[in-house]
């Protein structure tokens, strides 16, 4: 049996400083409840990705990125469903402060400390790819 497939559009959003990542823990009776990730969702029809990553911010977390520089593509097959991620980095736009308006909480962190928090497995290969990138400047 063939496995549905859903396009999600993922947003490394940066601080202004550009040393931490803001991510968000997954409500409960969602998948993957109480997982960390990068915020995004599930990209419309007729909706660009980062016209996708903006949406899925603002209902979200309250508040409007700017949507860089593509950081990778990946497709992850789970047991019910595989999912390709579309993964750009991101800007939070000066003064705003985000809230857990779909998810239990927020959290900015360094990218050393990523680690530290619980990630669903499709986001392994995002959280390797900062690390190996952790030299080069952030867009």
């Amino acid at each position: 049996m063939e496995l549905p497939t859903v396009s999600v559009g993922v947003a490394v959003i940066w601080n202004g400083k550009g040393d931490r990542l803001l991510i968000s823990q997954r409500l409960p009776g969602s998948d993957f409840a109480g997982y960390w990730e990068f915020p995004g969702g599930k990209v419309l029809p007729d909706e660009s990705i980062p016209e996708c990553i903006r949406r899925e911010v603002w209902e979200e977390l309250g508040v409007e990125v700017s949507v860089e520089a593509p950081l990778l593509a990946l497709t992850h097959a789970y047991s019910h469903k595989t999912v390709t991620l579309s993964v750009y980095h991101c800007r939070l736009s000066e003064g705003q402060i985000p809230e857990p308006r779909q998810c239990q909480q927020v959290c900015w962190v360094a990218l050393a400390d990523l680690e530290q928090y619980g990630f669903p497995a499709a986001n392994r290969a995002i959280l390797d790819r900062l690390k190996r990138d952790a030299g080069a400047p952030c867009p």
